[in-house]
């Protein structure tokens, strides 16, 4: 898997990733992803791409917080029909990588998601993210990147 930037070649591929219709209460829409990685200054947004085909994406946003660099990751998505195969665990250990080459050094990683995304949730803590409560409504959880 390796993770690229959108482009014209693969807009189209990327504009039909979907998930199932149980699991859109739980993450935007690709279109909604594109247009707030547009709108939101300092947003990053990147396909994943296993076997030259679009399976998901991720979207992170990097701040500053107490003078230590930390980043979001806003949204991370594998499409329905690659759901099931690890690929998920791929893209959020490729995002973590990306991440930790980021300079500035950034120091902790924060994710979160809706109470009820159990499956999510033990996916995060599973590589190394704890949960430190809710926070707008959702579990938050971070990993330390300086240990």
């Amino acid at each position: 898997m390796e993770l690229v930037i959108i482009t014209p070649k693969n807009y189209e591929q990327a504009s039909k990733l979907s998930v199932y219709p149980e699991q859109e209460k739980l993450i935007a829409s690709i279109q909604k992803s594109l247009a707030d990685s547009f709108v939101h200054k300092g947003a990053l947004f990147k396909l994943a791409v296993h076997k030259k085909c679009v399976i998901g994406y991720v979207m992170i946003f990097p701040y500053k917080k107490s003078n230590k660099n930390l980043v979001n990751i806003v949204r991370i998505m594998i499409d329905k029909n690659y759901q099931g195969k690890g690929l998920g665990k791929e893209l959020l250990n490729k995002t973590i990588m990306w991440i930790k080459r980021m300079e500035p050094k950034v120091s902790t990683i924060r994710i979160s998601t809706k109470i009820e995304n159990t499956l999510a949730i033990g996916l995060y803590e599973s590589e190394g993210f704890v949960q430190k409560g809710i926070e707008d409504g959702e579990i938050a959880l971070y990993k330390d990147l300086t240990v």
